[in-house]
């Protein structure tokens, strides 16, 4: 794989992910099994189950597991005073403080402050009608090669083994921005990107032996293209009630040209990389995964043109912090986790350092 894609000029290197090579912290090393996307069973990928939360319980941190924030209280001065959230019985409890972090992924994040009201009648922190705006997400461009060596593609990491960036140069071919490829990433029969859905237009008997085959000499690269983020593309109420009486949030996308012409450019270098590795035959899926949530409640130091500062606080309410992807005002093409991190980490040194200016 490495070598298909040096063969048409990209250089590779191995791909950055949290996951230990050594025991680090009582955590033991990565043995490749392929299950990064499933919740790594050993512990040694990095997630806050096995990072963060030990060292936070320790600290004197509660966490409440199964319970779902309804909504905030506002004073008159448009300042956040509590939360109301219902446990896994439905009980509902007001939780007061003096600041309040709102983590909820990028779209219940939007649902959740489009459903409370600010100061002057509109939604908290939407004063100039931006939030929920500007949201993004990734074209994915899967490229799939069979080969006649024994590729073990379960074997692995999720994110891929190697990464190249294809960027943009006026005689490379992309519309605009980047292409981060994962390369020869983990794939199982039936997972997200698994061998079943690779060829969706097998059924019955072909599907049976493309399947036989394939799971001992598949390969796959992942192109993962530059998000382009529009106005027009958002998270919004439907009206709708879900059965908690909570307002349902759906997503409107605008596919740009742009970013088609993107995800079109990917397929085609995917599939040449294949052949130029040795691929007996490639091909890629018929139509582009979307992945990553981005954007909603966009970033900057502008009210007028964003929705929180850079530290995630809301321009409308100062002890109100978002994180996560919801504040990314554009994309990359980059996986975001580890800017979600950095930024989070920011916010924290910042608040440790300041706390009165979150409140």
């Amino acid at each position: 794989m490495a070598k298909g894609f040096q063969k048409l000029g990209q250089k590779v290197f191995p791909t950055p992910i949290a996951a230990t090579s050594v025991r680090f912290k009582n955590r033991p090393p990565c043995i490749y099994d392929g299950w990064c996307d499933a919740g790594c069973p050993i512990g040694s990928l990095a997630n806050p189950l096995v990072t963060y939360l030990p060292e936070a319980e320790a600290a004197g941190a509660k966490f409440h597991a199964d319970c779902d924030v309804r909504n905030f209280e506002i004073d008159q001065n448009g300042r956040v005073t509590a939360i109301i959230y219902a446990d896994s019985a439905g009980r509902l409890t007001c939780v007061r403080a003096t600041t309040f972090i709102l983590a909820a992924g990028a779209i219940h994040n939007v649902r959740l402050l489009l459903s409370s009201p600010g100061r002057n009648g509109e939604a908290l922190g939407n004063e100039n009608n931006l939030l929920g705006k500007y949201f993004g997400s990734h074209f994915i461009a899967n490229t799939h090669g069979l080969f006649k060596e024994d590729t073990e593609p379960y074997m692995g990491l999720s994110t891929g083994t190697l990464m190249s960036y294809d960027r943009w140069r006026p005689d490379s071919g992309n519309p605009f921005g980047t292409i981060a490829w994962g390369i020869g990433p983990a794939v199982k029969p039936n997972d997200f990107m698994g061998i079943a859905i690779a060829r969706p237009e097998l059924f019955g008997r072909a599907l049976d032996d493309f399947m036989r085959k394939a799971t001992h000499h598949i390969a796959l690269a992942n192109g993962i293209c530059e998000a382009e983020f529009t106005k027009a593309s958002r998270i919004e109420l439907t009206g709708g009630k879900d059965a908690e009486g909570r307002a349902v949030a759906r997503i409107v996308y605008e596919a740009t040209e742009e970013a088609m012409a993107m995800w079109r450019r990917a397929i085609q270098k995917g599939v040449a990389a294949m052949r130029a590795a040795g691929a007996e035959d490639a091909w890629a899926s018929p139509n582009p995964a979307v992945a990553h949530a981005l954007g909603g409640t966009i970033m900057g130091d502008d009210p007028a043109s964003s929705v929180t500062d850079s530290y995630g606080r809301l321009h409308a309410a100062a002890n109100v912090v978002v994180a996560g992807s919801s504040l990314f005002p554009s994309g990359g093409s980059a996986g975001p986790t580890f800017t979600i991190l950095a930024l989070a980490r920011r916010t924290v040194l910042k608040m440790t350092a300041d706390p009165e200016a979150f409140r």
